[in-house]
C-alpha cells in the first residue's frame, strides 16, 4: 500500500479515538516511522541542493511506500537541480573551450536555469567580452597587414582564454608570411648596403633586424655580426678620410694654393681703423668689388 504521511497519521490517531487495539496498530505505526524517516531524507536532501543524494532519497520513498503525491513536490526541485547542474556544466565546457557562441547559449542556458554560482557567471560574461574583444583585434588585424601589430595580436588571442585554434588560423598564417617577407627585405638590404659599402643603411637595417626578433623573425646571428663590423670598419673610414682632409685644408700652402689658384691680382690694400666697427659684414665668394684685406679662414 502507498500513501502519505500525514494521512497515515490522521488514521492511526482516528484508530486509537475508536479504540483499535494497540497490537493491530504495530504494522501502522511501524510503516509511519519509516515514511517519516524517508521523507525526512527527501527534505534533507532537497534542502542540501544535492540532486544525487535527493533522487536516491526518493526512489527510497516510493519503495518502501510513500505515495507519489507525498514526493511529487521533491521530484520537481529534484528535476530543477539537474537542470541547474546541466546548465552549470555546459558553462564549464564553454569556458574551458573558449567558444564565444557557446559561451553564450551556456550563459542563456544558466540564467534560464537559475544556476547560482554568481562567480562562474561572472567569470564567463567576463571571458565571454574578452573573447569578443579578440575578434574585433583579430578582424583589424586582417585588414591592415603589419608585422608588430599582428604578432602581438596573435600572442594576445592565443593566450588562454583565447579564441580558439580555428578561428585563429587566418591570423597566424598571415603573421608566417609576415616573418618570411621580413626577413627576406632585412637580408636582402643587408647585402646591398655591404656590396654598396653605405654603412648608413646597413646600419638601419641592423637595427630593423633588432626590432624584427621581437616579432619572432629569425636573422642568422653571423650575419647580424659582420654587418655591424662592417658598419664600424666603414665608419672608421669616413672618419680618417675627413682627418685627412681637414689636415689638408690647414696645411697653409695647401690652402693658399687652393684659394689663390686663377684670382685676379687683389688691388692696393686699405687701411683699417684700430677702433671698433659696428655693423653688417657681407662675404662674397666670388671676386667682385674693391678688396679691403683677407680674412682668416677660420672666420670665414
Amino acid at each position: 500500500r502507498t500513501g502519505t504521511v500525514e494521512s497515515l497519521r490522521r488514521a492511526l490517531r482516528n484508530a486509537e479515538t475508536r479504540g483499535v487495539k494497540p497490537q493491530e496498530l504495530d504494522h501502522a505505526r511501524k510503516m509511519y516511522k519509516v515514511w517519516g524517516a524517508a521523507v525526512h531524507e527527501v527534505d534533507v536532501a532537497s534542502a542540501l541542493g544535492d540532486p544525487e543524494r535527493l533522487r536516491r532519497g526518493i526512489d527510497h520513498a516510493k519503495d518502501v511506500g510513500v505515495g507519489v503525491q507525498e514526493v511529487e513536490e521533491a521530484t520537481r526541485r529534484m528535476a530543477a537541480m539537474l537542470k541547474r547542474c546541466e546548465a552549470e556544466g555546459q558553462l564549464l565546457r564553454a569556458l574551458d573551450e573558449c567558444n564565444l557562441e557557446a559561451l553564450r547559449q551556456a550563459l542563456i542556458a544558466a540564467c534560464d536555469a537559475d544556476v547560482s554560482n554568481t562567480a562562474l557567471i561572472v567569470e564567463a560574461e567576463v571571458v565571454a567580452e574578452r573573447l569578443l574583444g579578440f575578434r574585433a583585434d583579430m578582424q583589424r588585424a586582417l585588414e591592415r597587414p603589419e608585422l608588430m601589430t599582428a604578432y602581438r595580436t596573435l600572442h594576445a588571442i592565443t593566450e588562454h582564454p583565447g579564441l580558439p585554434e580555428n578561428e585563429v588560423q587566418p591570423v597566424k598564417q598571415m603573421v608566417g608570411m609576415l616573418q618570411q617577407r621580413e626577413e627576406k627585405e632585412i637580408l636582402d638590404g643587408i647585402a646591398r648596403a655591404s656590396r654598396d659599402r653605405d654603412f648608413r643603411r646597413l646600419d638601419a637595417f641592423i637595427a630593423r633586424a633588432g626590432r624584427a626578433v621581437a616579432a619572432a623573425v629569425y636573422i642568422p646571428p653571423e650575419i647580424s655580426d659582420r654587418a655591424q663590423q662592417l658598419s664600424k670598419h666603414l665608419q672608421e673610414e669616413l672618419r680618417h678620410q675627413m682627418e685627412q682632409d681637414r689636415q689638408a685644408q690647414a696645411d697653409p700652402s695647401v690652402s693658399l694654393a687652393m684659394h689663390e689658384r686663377g684670382l685676379p691680382e687683389p688691388p692696393p690694400r686699405a687701411a683699417l681703423p684700430s677702433a671698433s666697427v659696428i655693423g653688417g659684414v657681407e662675404v662674397a665668394y666670388q671676386p667682385r668689388g674693391e678688396l679691403l684685406c683677407k680674412l682668416p679662414r677660420e672666420i670665414v
